[in-house]
């Protein structure tokens, strides 16, 4: 049995399009779960009136969408089996009728191993991607070859999966616990809970003929593109929890996914590059933050002229 777990805080129009999918199946053994994280626009009801077989549980509006992962894993696990799974999708997203299936194929061919799917933009099929790598400094490649992923088959080669459709076996909660709501609320929690899987012995697989379709809107808050940054903007992006840049989460991301011979390094680094980013971006301390552009500017160009690259 796999047990399909959709978070959701508003966005009614998406989840019921989602359900939709879902009920076009051509794998049937599977059951549904949406976490209704205090929507204040009818999602609960909608759905318990269009599909009435799905499981509504309810949040208090400030589980974030690790808290709500939680909640969700906790209640499906009382009533799973070993031989279980459960399918993390985000309620925007769209999915082939040969969605479901292809995940518990690729799993079941491949040692219950955990299944990420393919990203497709669905404003731009062409644009997609499957399967993210990562170095020892956290630095991420994704592997957007539209020939080899349109040619099937599945990515081996995978250091972490995004909560954006990953199919999980039961007895990776068995062995290394849940999602941690505690110390990653909202973002990051999805790459952590990955990595400790991959720590395990656990494996982690992308199949390419499993596809997620998905508007690439941005739904945190991203350092701006532009120079000087106002006191307000710097603070929304170094304390909010919407923020992918929040200081007490990122570090807490960097430290807990980075290998032991790095963390500390990893860590440092990681605060240096929000005080580059964005401290010294902020206000009165605008003209340091030229500054240091113009020497690291310098610094290159001393560089090519020693024959360097």
């Amino acid at each position: 049995m796999v047990y399909v777990l959709i978070p959701a805080h508003n966005g009614k129009d998406d989840v019921l399009r989602l359900l939709g999918c879902l009920g076009e199946q051509a794998y049937r053994e599977f059951k549904i779960v949406l976490m209704d994280d205090g929507s204040t626009d009818g999602t609960a009801t909608a759905v318990a009136r269009t599909f009435p077989d799905v499981t509504v549980l309810r949040g208090n509006g400030r589980l974030w969408w690790t808290g709500a992962i939680v909640c969700a894993v906790t209640h499906i696990l009382r009533g799973a089996n070993e031989d279980d799974s459960i399918l993390l999708l985000n309620n925007d997203l769209t999915i082939d009728r040969d969605y479901v299936g292809q995940l518990v194929e690729a799993s079941r061919a491949h040692g219950r191993c955990l299944v990420g799917s393919t990203n497709v933009d669905a404003d731009n099929p062409r644009s997609m991607h499957a399967g993210v790598w990562m170095d020892n400094r956290l630095r991420l490649t994704v592997n957007s070859d539209e020939a080899v992923i349109r040619g099937g088959g599945i990515d081996d080669h995978v250091d972490v999966l995004p909560g954006r459709g990953t199919l999980i076996p039961v007895e990776v909660f068995n062995t290394i616990g849940g999602f941690n709501a505690r110390k990653l609320p909202h973002y990051g929690a999805d790459y952590e809970f990955s990595i400790r899987a991959r720590r395990a012995g656990f494996r982690l697989i992308v199949s390419h003929r499993a596809r997620v379709y998905a508007r690439r809107a941005v739904t945190g808050f991203d350092i701006p593109d532009k120079g000087r940054l106002s006191i307000k903007e710097s603070m929304t992006l170094l304390c909010s929890t919407k923020s992918k840049t929040n200081a007490r989460y990122f570090l807490t991301y960097v430290w807990l996914c980075s290998n032991d011979d790095v963390r500390i390094r990893n860590t440092l680094a990681a605060a240096m590059a929000l005080v580059t980013r964005i401290v010294l971006r902020t206000g009165p301390l605008y003209p340091l933050y030229l500054m240091g552009r113009s020497i690291r500017r310098l610094g290159g160009r001393g560089a090519r002229a020693m024959g360097g690259p």
